[in-house]
């Protein structure tokens, strides 16, 4: 979280808003304590990026990130890169599935990247790509990873956008970097 969003927040709790949003606050002192799996290190890239932009950061959405690692794990498992299943769904469709309830999805993919820093950095250099990550329509986010060593392409990545009216899915007192 960066001082700009600190300072938001700070005035959010001021004017006597959820203890929910106070809690950001806390956060800022007292860090949750997560392990930073690779779809969290992406989440902390393109949330670092959207700050130097003034955007608002992404908050992972637990059913965005079930979506997004079931195709992730799809790519790899038939060894193909596209924003259509195996099956045929779409992004939309997958997010749904996932009792996601969207009003906007995206959908970044990129594979045979070896970290989070240079899938985020793939992406970056991709103009529809860039726009995903920097969109101010977008409020969550999911991230999946899978790995084939036996494929062309070896690692299978996939972020996934949404907007919805509802909040983000996530566990109770959740790592959101």
């Amino acid at each position: 979280m960066n001082i700009r969003q600190a300072i938001r927040s700070l005035l959010v709790c001021a004017l006597g808003a959820s203890v929910t949003a106070c809690a950001v606050v806390q956060n800022i002192r007292n860090p949750p304590q997560c392990e930073l799996t690779r779809g969290h290190s992406v989440v902390r890239y393109i949330n670092e990026i959207r700050g130097r932009e003034s955007l608002l950061p992404l908050r992972v959405d637990l059913n965005l990130m079930q979506a997004a690692q079931k195709h992730a794990q799809d790519m790899a498992d038939n060894g193909f890169m596209g924003h259509d299943g195996s099956d045929g769904s779409s992004p939309s469709y997958r997010a749904g599935a996932a009792d996601y309830k969207w009003v906007f999805v995206a959908e970044n993919v990129g594979s045979g990247y070896p970290s989070a820093a240079t899938i985020v950095a793939g992406w970056q250099a991709s103009p529809s790509h860039r726009d995903n990550n920097l969109s101010e329509v977008v409020q969550h986010i999911g991230v999946g990873y899978a790995e084939n060593p036996g494929s062309e392409q070896r690692t299978y990545w996939v972020a996934l956008f949404g907007a919805s009216m509802d909040p983000p899915t996530t566990t109770p007192g959740g790592c959101h970097p």
